[in-house]
């Protein structure tokens, strides 16, 4: 562990080198707040449409970037883990039980999104009960949350629009 750390001690050392840290000036805000002063020096960064608080991120991005892609094996080593991850054969999360059905959602390894299914006991058959996939292949809602709060034979469920789906592995 030891040489581990020392590892990327030096990597970090040798990287600041060739990168400059972008600069967060800071530009205090004062606020009170049941009578206490707080002040906040990057309140600035709040504002996501100023051009100059994106270009602040854009350089931060590059910053971080430059440093990432001079991490030795980082290529093979993301490969790794990709490849480990399609091994496991699936993902379930957000289990919830209400009477003696049991809800879940289950993403497969290869899937960008899960599906929401129940069964009826521990071993019961699987069946799906909402598959954001619509025949064209891109979703149009993912779960979000499904409180196990039935009434009568429903369920009831979180769901959000799809503005854009990546997978990202850099």
């Amino acid at each position: 562990m030891k040489k581990l750390m020392v590892f990327f001690l030096a990597l970090m050392v040798q990287s600041q080198i060739y990168a400059q840290i972008p600069a967060s000036p800071k530009k205090p805000i004062k606020d009170t707040y049941f009578g206490m002063q707080v002040t906040d020096n990057y309140r600035w960064l709040e504002d996501t449409k100023d051009t100059v608080v994106k270009t602040w991120f854009k350089a931060q991005a590059d910053y971080t970037n430059t440093l990432l892609d001079k991490i030795p094996g980082r290529d093979s080593l993301i490969k790794t883990f990709e490849t480990s991850n399609l091994l496991k054969p699936y993902n379930i999360n957000f289990v919830g039980k209400k009477g003696g059905r049991y809800f879940y959602k289950k993403t497969l390894p290869a899937e960008n999104v899960g599906k929401l299914y129940y069964r009826v006991g521990e071993n019961g058959k699987e069946i799906l009960l909402y598959d954001p996939l619509p025949v064209g292949g891109k979703p149009i809602l993912l779960i979000i949350s499904y409180p196990v709060k039935m009434a009568k034979r429903s369920l009831s469920a979180s769901l959000s629009a799809v503005r854009k789906l990546r997978r990202s592995t850099s």
